[in-house]
């Protein structure tokens, strides 16, 4: 899985603030500033395990995985996400010119969609599925499905 974030930064937004923001979903994806926006990229699961923690805690697996299987071109996909959110720790999608100072746009490129499963996966009847192939078992918050 390889990760690519864009995020434009505006006159009265502080680039420390916006940094900040996109760390809290993205930690390990080092960030650098290029003509007025902050782009980022990793590689690994390593790299999105704070976002799929906060999808998992805030229980959003069923918008996110729509979000993601709707955009999805090939081995590709992006979410938008509200910058302002990030800045509280939450992932809260966003529609592209919905939120006045831009959106964090977030591109995956998946290997395998055994990727995109263990990012968001599917649910049955409000909790996700766990897959035979995925290495490090699902969120422990959920319980497990009877």
């Amino acid at each position: 899985m390889k990760i690519e974030i864009e995020v434009p930064l505006h006159p009265t937004e502080g680039e420390a603030r916006v940094r900040s923001a996109v760390s809290n979903l993205f930690p390990k994806v080092p960030l650098s500033l290029s003509q007025d926006v902050l782009h980022g990229s990793a590689e690994g699961r390593e790299s999105a395990e704070a976002f799929r923690d906060v999808i998992f805690a805030r229980r959003i697996l069923d918008t996110v995985r729509a979000a993601l299987v709707s955009n999805l071109q090939n081995d590709r996909t992006h979410l938008l996400l509200h910058k302002q959110a990030a800045a509280a720790g939450k992932a809260v999608l966003a529609s592209p010119g919905e939120s006045p100072l831009g959106e964090l746009r977030v591109q995956f490129f998946f290997n395998s969609p055994a990727e995109l499963n263990w990012l968001a996966p599917e649910t049955a009847k409000g909790r996700p599925i766990d897959y035979p192939d995925d290495p490090k078992p699902l969120y422990s918050g959920f319980g497990t499905i009877p």
